[in-house]
């Protein structure tokens, strides 16, 4: 949920680079959380269940969401 990705975000700012290659992993993992926290938004704005998406709050399908989310940073 919403509280996990806090704290991988809580994580993701403390890390510290001690060599050129964590700095690369510091990079990785602050893409790898800026992904999974679009992916998360996108899923809890579709407020319906759509093929492998199934919420428990909305099981049925809305034709209201028969579109593409689009997130952007900003």
């Amino acid at each position: 949920g919403i509280s996990d990705l806090d704290m991988l975000a809580e994580l993701v700012n403390r890390q510290v680079a001690c060599s050129p290659r964590e700095v690369l992993l510091c990079a990785e993992n602050l893409g790898l959380w800026c992904t999974a926290a679009a992916v998360a938004f996108s899923a809890y704005a579709r407020q319906e269940s759509r093929g492998s998406h199934f919420r428990t709050d909305f099981p049925e399908e809305n034709p209201a969401f028969e579109k593409n989310i689009y997130i952007r940073m900003g």
